[in-house]
């Protein structure tokens, strides 16, 4: 899926920012999905350039106008269409893989430094997604049935990513040690 779609998919939730959108793949979306301003502007631009989005501006005090964007019903199709459309493909993009791949070829204390950071990450990721699951009982914040189970998922496979780190980690560093010499 890409930029402009998850773009759409956000403003199906209500009128939005480029800022509120580029929170919404920090908060909400960070663990499956990254996007910076430098993609979700141009893909803005070029959703309102198709008519799928609105843009109108807020003017601001002391600051440039807030540019507030809102979905179409042409936008509303689109975004629907893409969900019935898109393969459930799960396509992983990981710096951390292409180490492992090439770990016969790092000093052991630089692989053991991967893998202490990869655990670090991976802690983080595990509290920041905790903290979304545990206001899944707060009224305030409306979660679909699918997005705890997302949540949910990714919490189970953070955890299995972690333990198998953790539990297999020693033999992998002592063949790199044994690689060395």
């Amino acid at each position: 899926m890409d930029i402009k779609t998850l773009c759409l998919g956000v403003l199906t939730q209500g009128e939005a920012s480029g800022y509120d959108i580029k929170k919404h793949f920090e908060d909400v979306f960070s663990h499956f999905y990254v996007a910076g301003f430098g993609s979700i502007y141009p893909a803005l631009t070029e959703l309102a350039r198709d008519g799928l989005v609105t843009c109108r501006e807020e003017p601001q005090q002391n600051r440039p106008d807030r540019k507030i964007y809102a979905l179409t019903p042409a936008g509303h199709d689109a975004f629907l269409k893409s969900l019935v459309a898109t393969p459930p493909r799960h396509r992983i993009r990981s710096e951390f893989y292409v180490l492992l791949h090439f770990a016969h070829l790092l000093p052991p204390e630089r692989l053991d430094a991967v893998l202490d950071e990869r655990l670090g990450d991976v802690s983080r990721t595990l509290q920041e997604l905790q903290g979304v699951a545990a206001n899944f009982g707060n009224s305030e914040c409306h979660f679909t049935p699918a997005q705890r189970f997302e949540v949910e998922l990714a919490l189970a496979t953070l955890r299995a990513h972690r333990d198998y780190i953790a539990t297999h980690r020693d033999a992998l560093v002592k063949a790199a040690r044994g690689a060395k010499r």
